[in-house]
């Protein structure tokens, strides 16, 4: 907000866009945080711990297709401010430009955290190698070996 005051035309636009995705962002963190307040990581067995990475993974993959989408819309803007006869182009320009930064942000962090989790599947596969399942008719039972 502090960067608006004195601003004009499309840095104006662009700071205002800034803001408005940030207060998206922060609503979002917001969220995430109090719902991870609620989960103890302790109740999560080996299976939902993994059920619940490769979730986050498929959820990280659809931001980022989302993201391209943002990235496309804020080259539309841009390409649209060039050809707007008098309705405020340069509005246009800073929403598109602002649109476009966001989007590519969240596009290399969408996949940078989908790698991140991608990498720690190695970890997991030894804990699977080391389990054995095992029934007597009634109960079925899982061992470790370590």
């Amino acid at each position: 907000g502090i960067l608006l005051s004195g601003k004009e035309g499309e840095t104006k636009a662009f700071h205002q866009m800034q803001i408005g995705w940030n207060v998206v962002n922060l609503g979002l963190a917001a969220a995430g945080f109090l719902g991870a307040m609620h989960v103890d990581p302790g109740s999560l067995d080996l299976y939902h711990s993994i059920q619940e990475q490769h979730k986050m993974e498929k959820i990280l993959l659809f931001n980022a297709g989302l993201d391209v989408g943002y990235m496309l819309s804020g080259a539309y803007l841009l390409e649209r401010s060039r050809r707007i006869d008098g309705k405020n182009p340069a509005q246009l320009k800073g929403f598109g430009r602002s649109i476009l930064l966001q989007g590519a942000f969240l596009f290399v962090f969408d996949l940078s955290m989908t790698a991140i989790l991608s990498s720690d599947n190695p970890k997991i596969a030894p804990l699977l190698s080391q389990m054995q399942l095992h029934s007597d008719g009634q109960s079925v039972g899982v061992t470790f070996h370590f």
